[in-house]
């Protein structure tokens, strides 16, 4: 991961090609805090490839401003992507095609990338090979394919710390379905009964 001398050496980068916009500051501390920020939202990105992604930016950048960070995280996303050679939609159900074709309905076909088997399994392996309509399956799986790239995409750009927040509210979420007195205060709640509810259960000694 990106050690401070990596964003000392990006910034500088940035301070050479944007020599009239790029400012870390007028103070030592203006400089600083520009410096800890930068740090702060970049440390989780790999060195090299945090280089790599300031200078596409700044080669390929159709107008003369520097970049957001934001925008770097999302240079460092695609450039990501393209290591991992994703393949297109139209790729995608080309390999999906083969895989029909090699194994069948009722083996289990394998794909090289992650993304492209959980799109598989979404449709359902059985019913894609056993389906008559190829061409509605077809359009189907590419927008469902092109989504999950961009979702993807998303997951890549956004911090750890996001990631952890919204993996952490998803499982509050599953321990709240899975609890009956959770799906009795909802329901209760719902339909407007709220004083019902909480007098029924102090009568009945339920102080939770």
């Amino acid at each position: 991961m990106a050690n401070a001398s990596d964003v000392s050496e990006i910034l500088k980068m940035l301070l050479v090609a944007y020599p009239d916009r790029f400012k870390l500051g007028d103070s030592d501390e203006d400089r600083e805090l520009v410096i800890n920020t930068w740090y702060a939202f970049m440390k989780d990105i790999p060195g090299d490839l945090l280089k790599a992604s300031v200078a596409r930016f700044i080669s390929t950048a159709p107008h003369n401003f520097p970049p957001t960070i934001s925008e770097i995280r999302q240079q460092a996303a695609e450039i990501t992507r393209q290591a991992r050679k994703i393949p297109t939609p139209e790729e995608a159900w080309g390999l999906v095609r083969k895989q029909m074709v090699e194994v069948g309905s009722y083996k289990t076909p394998r794909f090289d990338y992650p993304i492209l088997a959980q799109v598989v399994s979404r449709f359902g392996w059985r019913n894609l090979c056993l389906s008559e309509n190829e061409v509605a399956d077809r359009a189907h799986f590419m927008r469902a394919y092109e989504s999950a790239l961009k979702e993807d995409q998303i997951t890549l750009r956004q911090l750890p710390i996001v990631t952890e927040y919204i993996e952490g509210e998803k499982k509050l979420l599953e321990a709240d379905r899975n609890n009956p007195m959770d799906e009795e205060r909802r329901a209760a709640f719902d339909t407007g009964e709220r004083i019902h509810f909480l007098t029924d259960h102090l009568k009945g000694g339920d102080r939770a």
